[in-house]
């Protein structure tokens, strides 16, 4: 089986294990019920899913973790809903993402905060908790201090990019100040609410 369309169908509630068996299935749509809620392990197992609907639910909150298993998933719609907020990690792991539709939901426009971060050995990365839904070029500016690379990348379905080191330019310099002055979402359609993203930045002492 293919394909599965139970659109239409008033259902409130999920099961939470009623795919396993169907590894096959490419394209699930589920949009105009009651549903309220996600199970956390719905789509478990559904690694050639590569289309979901979810439009038109009630759906409050998406677990963290719902989509991490159909990682081929290419088309995503979850418009038209009651989310507010979107969960850590919610893209992680969709790598093939193409297409995601999100307005018409009370949250929307959503924002993907993008933070830098000072790791350990001293490198800095650009995070998103959310994951990135599509590949995220991250342009960064610094003062008083040079970068061994002032453009970074978010892979789809990533939290973080490479690291980056900071290097003073001047030794006597205390502070220096490294912060996001771009962002791009690369080769991907983005229909309303996903936008704007919110540029974090980090002072390195």
């Amino acid at each position: 089986m293919r394909t599965i369309n139970l659109n239409d169908n008033s259902f409130s509630s999920l099961p939470t294990d009623p795919l396993d068996d169907i590894t096959t299935l490419t394209t699930l749509d589920i949009s105009d019920n009651g549903l309220v809620s996600l199970p956390t392990d719905f789509f478990d197992g559904l690694n050639d899913l590569t289309y979901l609907n979810l439009r038109d639910n009630q759906i409050t909150a998406i677990p963290a973790g719902a989509f991490h298993d159909p990682a081929g998933l290419q088309t995503l719609i979850i418009a038209d809903k009651e989310l507010t907020d979107l969960p850590d990690g919610v893209f992680e792991g969709l790598s093939s993402l193409y297409t995601l539709y999100l307005a018409g939901n009370p949250g929307a426009d959503f924002t993907l905060s993008i933070e830098l971060e000072e790791q350990d050995d001293g490198t800095i990365v650009a995070t998103v908790p959310e994951g990135a839904p599509f590949l995220l070029e991250v342009g960064l500016t610094s003062t008083d201090a040079t970068l061994s690379n002032s453009n970074l990348t978010i892979d789809a379905g990533s939290t973080e990019s490479a690291g980056v080191t900071i290097t003073p330019n001047n030794s006597q310099q205390s502070t220096e100040t490294v912060s996001v002055e771009t962002v791009n979402i690369v080769g991907r359609k983005v229909n309303r609410g996903i936008l704007p993203i919110d540029r974090g930045f980090l002072l390195s002492g």
